[in-house]
C-alpha cells in the first residue's frame, strides 16, 4: 500500500496514475541485474506470497530470454567478424571430416589458390587431391597419415593448374577435438 509504506516511495509515474498497491521483483540471472518487474493496481489490494512467487517466475523467464537474446546477438556479431576476417586473408582456411569425405568449411581463398569455387570444393572434396602433382602424391599421403597419427602436420607440395601451371603450396593442419577430447574433424590453412 503506497499510502502507508514507509520504507520506499512510489515513483511519480505510479502516483500520477493513482496506483495504491503493488508488488515488484528484480529481474536477474545470477549476479546480472536486468531491471524490475512490477504489478500495480489503482484499487487497494494485498498481494500474497503466491502472487510474488508467480511474478518472480515471470521475471526469471524474462531474464533468461534477455540473456539468450544478448548471447545470440554477440554470437551473430562474432560470426560476422570471423567471416569478414576469413574473406580478407589470402590463405585458404578449411575444415573437413576426419576421413576428408566432406568439406565442412572453406573460405573464398580456395578459388585463388586452387582455381575452384568454394561451392565446387565442398561438392567434390577429393578434387584437390587430383590437382596434386603426381610426384608429390606419396608425400601428401604421408603428411595426411602423420596428421591423423600425431594430431598436427604440415606438408609442402605442388599442384598442377588447368593450364599446366605448377604452384607450390604449404598446408598446415590439425585434428580438432570435441568437448570430450575425441577427434572430431580436421582443420588447416593453405598458403
Amino acid at each position: 500500500d503506497l499510502s502507508s509504506e514507509t520504507r520506499f516511495h512510489g515513483p511519480p509515474l505510479l502516483l500520477t496514475h493513482g496506483i495504491v498497491s503493488g508488488v515488484s521483483v528484480v529481474i536477474r540471472l545470477g549476479d546480472e541485474l536486468f531491471g524490475v518487474l512490477g504489478a500495480h493496481t489503482a484499487r487497494r489490494r494485498s498481494f500474497s506470497m503466491q502472487d510474488a512467487t508467480f511474478l518472480r517466475s515471470v521475471a526469471n523467464m524474462l531474464a533468461t530470454v534477455i540473456q539468450r537474446r544478448r548471447a545470440e546477438t554477440a554470437l551473430r556479431e562474432s560470426e560476422e567478424r570471423f567471416r569478414h576476417l576469413l574473406r580478407s586473408i589470402r590463405d585458404m582456411v578449411w575444415s573437413s571430416t576426419l576421413d576428408g569425405s566432406q568439406v565442412l568449411f572453406v573460405n573464398e581463398a580456395v578459388e585463388r589458390i586452387f582455381g575452384v569455387s568454394p561451392e565446387e570444393f565442398r561438392r567434390n572434396p577429393r578434387r584437390w587431391y587430383g590437382l596434386v602433382h603426381p610426384d608429390d602424391r606419396a608425400l601428401v599421403e604421408a603428411g595426411v597419415k602423420h596428421l591423423l597419427t600425431t594430431g598436427t602436420g604440415e606438408v609442402e607440395y605442388r599442384i598442377v593448374m588447368k593450364g599446366g601451371e605448377i604452384r607450390w603450396l604449404y598446408n598446415r593442419a590439425a585434428v580438432i577435438r570435441d568437448e570430450n577430447g575425441m577427434p572430431a574433424r580436421l582443420g588447416g590453412v593453405v598458403s
